[in-house]
């Protein structure tokens, strides 16, 4: 444990200035956890920059050297070499007997790799998403204001929004949903075939089945 801070409290201004992140010891949750324990155990015993003023001339020449660098897989190898012989320098023995333990640059470039991949996919599906989600409203911004202009009732209205939830319907449904009689129901679903937002698919004369087409295909390219 006691190696584990001497060493975060040496290379953690390593870390911060190579990467450019002043929110390093904040995001890394083991760096956060080991700053906890380092600032309880020297709040009152020293002050950290004091105490590793007389380093600076080093730190300086790391970071001089590391400002050439500008690929963040070299900014990674130029760390990994730093730590190599920091550790060697700092712990020979650990070193010799248990080598320097780090993910190898390749791993750390493939798992890179996959995450860009995956964030791009999750891009494009968002993108999608979005797209969809705004080709659904306007067809029921269009479909309101077809029915708005032909004066529909408020139950040729309400009906439509159902639509969006479930886009096949049936007489009995549309009554079931909008708590109307049967009779009423069939008058409002005449009202949206007129509008040419419902379609009869069975061709039957009883038990018929109404579909919203145009809802229906917006829903499975979103799903596709």
């Amino acid at each position: 444990m006691e190696e584990m801070l001497v060493q975060h409290l040496l290379t953690e201004r390593l870390f911060r200035t190579i990467f450019d992140n002043s929110d390093f010891t904040r995001r890394n949750i083991i760096a956060k956890e080991i700053e906890k324990v380092i600032d309880a155990l020297t709040s009152r015993a020293f002050n950290r920059a004091d105490f590793l003023k007389s380093l600076d001339r080093y730190y300086v020449a790391i970071e001089n050297a590391e400002r050439t660098i500008t690929e963040w897989s070299e900014k990674q190898s130029f760390l990994n070499q730093v730590y190599e012989r920091f550790f060697q320098g700092y712990s020979i023995r650990e070193a010799d007997t248990h080598g320097i333990v780090y993910t190898p640059q390749e791993i750390v470039g493939f798992m890179l790799a996959r995450i860009r991949f995956f964030l791009q996919g999750v891009i494009e599906q968002s993108r999608d998403a979005v797209r969809r989600s705004d080709q659904l409203l306007q067809l029921w911004r269009t479909y309101r204001q077809r029915l708005q202009e032909s004066t529909s009732s408020g139950l040729a209205l309400r009906l439509v929004d159902h639509l969006f939830e479930a886009p096949v319907t049936s007489v009995p449904g549309a009554a079931q949903k909008l708590n109307i009689t049967l009779r009423s129901a069939q008058m409002t679903v005449n009202r949206l075939i007129n509008a040419e937002i419902l379609q009869e698919t069975t061709g039957r004369q009883r038990n018929r089945i109404y579909v919203a087409s145009e809802i229906l295909h917006a829903v499975e390219q979103a799903e596709a």
